[in-house]
């Protein structure tokens, strides 16, 4: 893999062992030790470099249509090189996906959630990147997606989009009452342990 061998060439060392989706993270040796301050301005950064988008084994959930993720890939121009990226529709997909991963495993990543209510928030009436998302993507991942767009508008209060309100109403009831009286708990549980 590419990506690995230039963060080897960089000096990074795999740490730990790879886990379903991703190689094991890859960190330059340091010294740095643990003073209890998750903010701390030297604390080394790990990269994580995933080869699949989801782990349906392993998440025990089917992701549908992974495989038109990759076939509806195109390029970006980053630091002057042109590297494959997802396309718009696809990068919040698997923005929302990454959410619910952490969430299944009791992780709240507000930062993760944040971004997708920003991306909500500033592409509210680009009805042509909605349309877009609903034609590529299947009704079951629109349902997963959608759960997690309801998610962060319950976080950060950001205004969802018709297509996604539209969406909102096929949820199965089940979800509809889980976001009804439980969408704030994964953030409550950093304070209040339920």
């Amino acid at each position: 893999m590419a990506a690995r061998d230039a963060l080897l060439e960089l000096g990074y060392c795999p740490m730990g062992a790879s886990e379903g989706r991703h190689l094991a993270p890859m960190i330059r040796p340091y010294s740095w030790k643990w003073a209890g301050n998750p903010f701390a301005s030297d604390m080394p950064v790990s990269v994580e470099l995933h080869h699949r988008l989801w782990d349906a084994d392993f998440e025990s959930i089917q992701m549908p249509a992974e495989c038109g993720f990759w076939l509806r890939r195109s390029t970006a121009f980053i630091a002057g090189r042109e590297l494959p990226v997802l396309c718009k529709a696809d990068t919040l997909g698997f923005a929302a996906l990454h959410l619910l991963m952490h969430l299944l495993h009791g992780d709240a990543p507000l930062q993760r959630c944040w971004g997708i209510a920003n991306f909500l928030q500033n592409h509210y009436d680009d009805d042509t990147f909605w349309q877009e998302w609903r034609r590529i993507h299947p009704p079951e991942l629109r349902h997963l997606e959608t759960t997690m767009f309801a998610l962060a508008a319950a976080w950060f209060g950001c205004v969802l989009p018709p297509a996604v309100i539209e969406e909102s109403v096929g949820l199965p009831e089940d979800v509809l009452l889980w976001l009804e009286h439980f969408a704030l708990a994964p953030i409550e549980s950093l304070f209040r342990p339920i």
